[in-house]
């Protein structure tokens, strides 16, 4: 939990030394059906940034990773330190966040449930 708290007080960056087992841990079995706002898999299509930068709550939080867009929004509601990682990566393109300390790709695939289409 230090590291966590220690990257947050430094622009809001977040560690994967904390983020991703608690990813795992506590939001991941969640995550089995497709959260409310996602699209049905045959009606893709491709996402501004400008759409993704207007949902940047804890309340609404899309992010984008490697291209793709995803509703964080159930990950930041369960996660123990949801409010800090809101802050940090909620309506951004957090790949660079979540690849400095991360294994990005274990993220993605855990959040393929909460996947809404491709950046555009």
């Amino acid at each position: 939990l230090r590291h966590f708290d220690q990257a947050s007080r430094r622009n809001h960056a977040v560690s994967g030394d904390v983020v991703v087992p608690l990813l795992v841990a506590f939001v991941a079995p969640r995550l089995g059906a497709r959260a409310d706002d996602s699209p049905e898999p045959d009606s893709v299509s491709t996402i501004s940034l400008s759409e993704v930068r207007a949902n940047n709550s804890r309340e609404k939080c899309w992010i984008v990773l490697l291209g793709n867009v995803y509703n964080f929004t159930p990950v930041v509601q369960q996660h123990p330190f949801g409010a800090q990682l809101s802050n940090a990566v909620c309506g951004e393109d957090a790949t660079d966040t979540f690849r400095q300390n991360t294994d990005i790709k274990s993220v993605v695939d855990q959040l393929s449930p909460l996947f809404l289409g491709p950046v555009s």
